[in-house]
């Protein structure tokens, strides 16, 4: 008789989390009653766009902006090009200061801007903006600064709010954008309360649908389009709306408030044990972006001796999901960037282990790497020594 397979334990939600429930009824919804072309004049048409204005309400109200400074895009990709590509720089500024470790989504953007100087700010050994660096790096003809909120490989945090009192004492005239894809909803909104200008936000990584995003904007600000038609998203972002996606970015929203708050103080809870007890178990473990300001749901560990990936086949063969390093980099040999921004060998960025957990995570879930993932390391570890 075959053996069942085990229940999968599912510790890659820095590369996508399962939708919701809600999400999942919102976007069945607008696919049976609100396929209609939102930008048409009948009734079919005008309630399709009803459901776009009611979740961009909803985003809205969540990041503490006005509903027009809501762009849907198809995900934090687009959103994060349509801020460096299209947000105007103010007259007379010629630099653009980011850091050395961002995802490629705004380092590939940031490499396609010919018309002014670049300046990348390294990060430190916990994962975050060298400030000193930075401040060096500030001056009045900063026209954007453009930065991670929370990184994807490392879990590292920066912070906002001290970068936001730099920039207005050092370059007064500059826009801010934050990549906040990964810390959205973690447990807070985009910190446009500490005085960014925009960021960029997927409804993939909170419980939603992929292939939708947003660009928030904390004003009507004015931004040049990177795709052009039919002037739709008040012709910044033009093709016609993903309703169904939109109906579910907005429903995932709605639940992210509604968790209690409780829920997110044990997700940390979870991430703080499962990061002790991996460095206390497994000899030589070491835990990127201890130290400093980190997310809540990422433990980034290197595993001295031991291939990430090879790792990863037995924890999958024992039910338990995770990564090696980003998602994005799937099929790529190509290391890590970011991981060598922070100071790990090439050695290192292949020992690197990712599990990320979500607010529906559960102390079982930790429980079942802990007890597992030891065994596995010490057993590739005298694998290795037996070559």
């Amino acid at each position: 008789m075959a053996r069942a397979a085990p229940t999968m334990i599912y510790l890659d939600n820095a590369a996508t989390t399962r939708p919701c429930k809600e999400a999942v009824a919102a976007v069945t919804f607008a696919l049976t009653e609100r396929w209609a072309n939102p930008s048409s004049s009948h009734g079919a048409g005008l309630a399709a766009r009803q459901t776009v204005e009611t979740a961009r309400e909803t985003i809205a109200n969540w990041a503490g902006i006005a509903a027009p400074g809501v762009v849907f895009t198809s995900g934090g990709t687009e959103a994060n090009h349509l801020a460096v590509l299209g947000l105007p720089l103010r007259s007379g500024t010629t630099r653009i200061v980011s850091t050395n470790a961002e995802h490629p989504s705004l380092s590939r953007a940031l490499d396609r801007r010919r018309d002014v100087e670049i300046v990348r700010v390294p990060v430190t050994r916990q994962g975050g903006v060298d400030l000193e660096r930075l401040q060096e790096a500030l001056d009045e003809r900063v026209g954007l600064i453009a930065l991670f909120e929370g990184h994807n490989e490392t879990g590292a945090r920066n912070p906002i709010a001290e970068i936001v009192a730099l920039a207005r004492a050092r370059a007064p005239r500059t826009l801010i954008h934050v990549d906040s894809v990964q810390s959205f909803g973690k447990p807070s909104a985009p910190p446009f309360a500490a005085g960014i200008d925009s960021a960029a936000v997927s409804a993939h990584k909170v419980h939603g649908p992929k292939g939708v995003g947003a660009l928030l904007l904390r004003t009507r600000t004015a931004i040049e389009p990177q795709q052009v038609g039919g002037g739709q998203e008040s012709d910044r972002r033009s093709g016609t709306e993903n309703v169904p996606g939109i109906a579910g970015f907005g429903a995932a929203v709605v639940a992210l408030a509604a968790t209690p708050v409780p829920r997110f103080a044990a997700l940390a809870a979870l991430r703080e044990r499962l990061a002790r007890e991996l460095v206390a178990r497994i000899p030589g473990t070491r835990i990127l972006a201890s130290g400093g300001p980190a997310l809540p749901h990422i433990v980034a560990a290197v595993l001295p001796g031991v291939r990430a990936e090879v790792a990863l086949h037995h924890l999958e063969a024992s039910g338990i999901t995770a990564s090696a390093g980003a998602a994005c980099h799937a099929g790529s040999h190509a290391l890590s960037p970011a991981l060598k921004a922070v100071g790990l060998t090439d050695d290192e960025i292949r020992s690197t282990l990712r599990l990320s957990l979500a607010r529906d995570s559960e102390m079982s879930d930790v429980e079942a790497v802990l007890e597992r993932l030891p065994a596995i390391v010490a057993r590739l570890r005298a694998l290795g020594a037996a070559r």
